[in-house]
């Protein structure tokens, strides 16, 4: 991936060189005079390079660059996302027209530009010690893709099977329980048929007896013979006792 160096940029590693140049000014910017002669600066964070310049003829207009970028970089609608040649670069607009430092350009709104980066989501973290949602509203990252589901439908003979097992359980309780109750109603059935045919059996040889004396017959005969025997048993008594 190449460093950019449009518009009078060194590369990044120029500017990594001096990150111990603090600004006695600016605690938060290094500035260099670098060897071409030009006047340099750096917005930096934890030693990495937020913003780099480009060149200045002189000290005071590189000072005058520092305040624009100190205007400007709490303006989320400042920052613009750049992407050149695979790589992805953030740039701060000043308000209006800027002059261009280098002379080579009029009108030039640029004050600052970063590294080049892989992705948006680096151009993002290099921003979150401004805080998440500043950096949210800078760099717009897309939202995650949804993780695919996970895999949930077993093969058709893995969910037959499944299936029968399960089932054949329920399946043989509910014929036991089928069955069961089949037998209970012949047997309550049978059981109600038995008693009414014994009792209208019964009912029909009583009704019989009643109007025909049935067995009762006999005791007409065995009446007079039991009087007979009486009446002999009492005279034998009587003879015994006048002897």
């Amino acid at each position: 991936m190449a460093t950019h160096t449009q518009d009078d940029y060194l590369v990044c590693s120029e500017y990594e060189e001096q990150i111990g140049s603090t600004s006695a000014e600016h605690p938060g910017f290094i500035t260099f005079k670098h060897a071409n002669g030009n006047h340099y600066f750096a917005w930096v964070n934890d030693g990495h390079i937020v913003m780099r310049s480009e060149a200045y003829p002189d000290a005071d207009k590189m000072q005058r660059g520092i305040a624009a970028i100190l205007k400007n970089c709490d303006l989320p609608e400042r920052y613009r996302i750049d992407e050149q040649h695979g790589a992805h670069f953030l740039c701060l607009m000043g308000g209006g027209d800027h002059q261009a430092h280098t002379g080579n350009l009029e009108n030039h709104s640029e004050i600052g530009r970063s590294c080049p980066r892989k992705t948006r989501e680096e151009l993002h973290a290099s921003l979150l010690f401004k805080g998440k949602d500043f950096a949210d509203k800078v760099v717009h990252l897309s939202a995650p893709a949804a993780a695919a589901p996970a895999e949930v439908k077993a093969p058709v003979a893995e969910v037959k099977e499944t299936i029968v097992e399960k089932a054949a359980p329920i399946a043989a309780a509910a014929a036991a329980t089928v069955a069961a109750t089949a037998a209970a109603a012949a047997t309550s059935s049978s059981s109600e048929k038995t008693t009414a045919s014994y009792a209208s059996s019964t009912s029909t040889q009583v009704a019989e007896t009643v109007s025909t004396g049935g067995g009762m017959g006999w005791l007409k005969w065995l009446l007079p013979l039991l009087l007979l025997g009486a009446f002999a048993y009492w005279w034998k008594s009587c003879r015994g006792a006048t002897t």
